[in-house]
């Protein structure tokens, strides 16, 4: 299958092209754009029929596969790399068609076009990138994102995330959220609706994330593609090993998310942590390990410390909530 059959009509259109760069560049609160039809119709129904949703009896998540991410801050199944390798033909063909289709040179012309950042690679690694649901409960904090590869070192600059949910409604929640410089109010929302992707600049002002639950019906989810594109390390690049999380102006206090928040910083949270800092909390779905590791598919890496290009700079552990900074 041709790029050109995968992608929808802007890929080709030199017209559609200048018009996203101009978006990407002028949009606020930070460099972004929502590129519609973004896959083919034909290839969209075909990413859309073989997403790999997760089995109905959520103990059997993690034997799938899946990445499960469940604490106050975040709640998610991800499959990504080596579980993308894992998926069963012929439904795991189709989605590693994907990321053969965004780590092609051709394709990743596109995006240095549309973002004018000729320097953009791919990341081979994809590393916190692949295929995530979001069931009802789910939430994503506020967050910045890891600013350096740990295995490349690269510097993570544009994130593209591409929603595949038909007849997706505004009650469910699941917006993307852009929030504006010092987390004062968000700037833009986007729905996470059929066959349409934003893209986005990621650096120390990004900040993004679903931060309401999901409150779409039982048996449904958020369905989303998400990959990141990377550079050599601009100079003075501040070093976030993780995703950094806050808090909205309107977040309640709560030393305990925040303590959690601040682990985060660092390391996955386990259920440890949470009876520790907040016991109250209770799990989205029983009977799940929350464990962010499926056992066999992402064995533990030993904890090191990450690449730090020359130029670069660490970000100083502070306060979780956006309040205080």
């Amino acid at each position: 299958m041709s790029i050109n059959s995968m992608l929808g009509p802007w890929a080709t259109d030199s017209v559609a092209l200048t018009h996203l760069s101009e978006s990407f560049a002028s949009a606020t609160p930070f460099s972004h754009v929502q590129i519609d039809d973004f896959f083919s119709e034909e290839f969209a129904q075909t990413v859309r029929d073989n997403f790999p949703v997760p089995p109905e009896d959520q103990s059997k998540w993690r034997e799938a596969g899946y990445c499960i991410y469940d604490n106050p801050i975040e709640g998610k199944l991800a499959i990504d790399k080596r579980a993308l390798e894992a998926l069963p033909a012929p439904e795991g063909d189709e989605m590693r068609k994907i990321f053969e289709l965004f780590q092609s040179e051709p394709f990743i012309d596109l995006m240095r076009q549309v973002t004018t950042m000729p320097e953009l690679e791919a990341d081979p690694h994809l590393h916190g990138a692949g295929l995530h649901y979001h069931p009802r409960g789910s939430r994503l904090a506020m967050h910045l994102d890891y600013s350096i590869h740990p295995i490349t070192g690269k510097e993570r600059r544009v994130n593209l995330i591409v929603y595949m949910n038909p007849e997706w409604k505004a009650e469910w929640n699941g917006g993307l959220e852009l929030w504006n410089s010092g987390m004062a109010s968000c700037g833009k929302k986007y729905d996470p609706g059929w066959n349409k992707a934003v893209l986005f600049q990621t650096f120390d002002e990004s900040y993004h994330g679903l931060p309401e639950p999901l409150n779409c019906p039982e048996g449904m989810g958020r369905c989303s593609v998400a990959v990141y594109y990377v550079s050599e390390p601009r100079t003075g690049v501040k070093v976030r090993p993780k995703a950094v999380y806050y808090n909205r102006p309107t977040d309640p206090v709560d030393p305990g998310r925040d303590e959690l928040m601040r682990i985060r910083e660092s390391r996955l949270l386990y259920p440890e942590d949470m009876a520790q800092h907040t016991p109250d909390w209770k799990p989205r779905w029983p009977g799940v390990v929350p464990m962010a590791t499926p056992p066999g598919l992402f064995p533990a890496a030993p904890a090191a410390a990450p690449a730090q290009a020359a130029g670069t700079t660490t970000t100083s552990p502070g306060s979780a909530n956006a309040l205080s900074k």
